[in-house]
């Protein structure tokens, strides 16, 4: 590739940037030692997690049962895909 192409490349995938949307995971293990499975390679653990705050007061009170192995969770990554944070549980559906 000639370098004006190369120049016009890089100048166009700076002005596109992708753009970063919510996904889910599954919990592997719940809190306190939460970890979550994002997709078949990537896990996150506390340290790439930041949990919403009335999350952690659901595990506090009704109790650890709140949030369970298996359950389904609301992820958003941060601009950089470093960390992700932690919404919510995904109900039940109740569309008839």
């Amino acid at each position: 590739m000639d370098p004006i192409t190369e120049f016009a490349k890089m100048i166009r995938e700076r002005d596109n940037p992708t753009i970063v949307s919510m996904t889910t995971g599954t919990v592997i293990s719940p809190l306190p030692n939460i970890v979550i499975k994002l997709n078949d390679i990537v896990t996150l653990d506390q340290s790439k997690l930041i949990v919403a705050e009335h999350i952690y007061l659901h595990y506090q009170y009704p109790g650890p049962t709140w949030l369970q192995s298996g359950d389904e969770v609301i992820l958003m990554p941060t601009v950089d895909e470093q960390m992700y944070i932690m919404l919510d549980r995904v109900g039940e559906s109740h569309v008839t």
